[in-house]
């Protein structure tokens, strides 16, 4: 981060606690918000970095899937004698 960077965030923060102390007219949530605003964008970025890596991987999972459900495709033999019957509930005596 330059020292520019660093100077532009703090007079951005400055502003926004000075229009928050105004708009809450609360000092501890004036103080807070801007903080906890700058934490939160941290963490963002921080994670918005590590998605791309996750995201390959994931679509390589994907693909697996797909080639194994068309191999697992078989006709399905079904039986005249029920209907399918959910397995949530025990069989009705006859």
């Amino acid at each position: 981060m330059t020292m520019g960077r660093i100077i532009f965030t703090l007079i951005g923060c400055l502003i926004l606690a000075v229009i928050t102390g105004i708009v809450t007219r609360n000092i501890l949530v004036a103080v807070a918000f801007p903080f906890l605003l700058v934490v939160f964008l941290l963490m963002w970025r921080n994670i918005k970095e590590r998605i791309p890596e996750e995201e390959d991987k994931g679509e390589d999972i994907a693909q697996e899937g797909i080639a194994d459900q068309n191999v697992a495709e078989q006709p399905v033999q079904e039986s005249t004698e029920y209907p399918p019957v959910s397995t949530n509930y025990p069989r009705r005596p006859e």
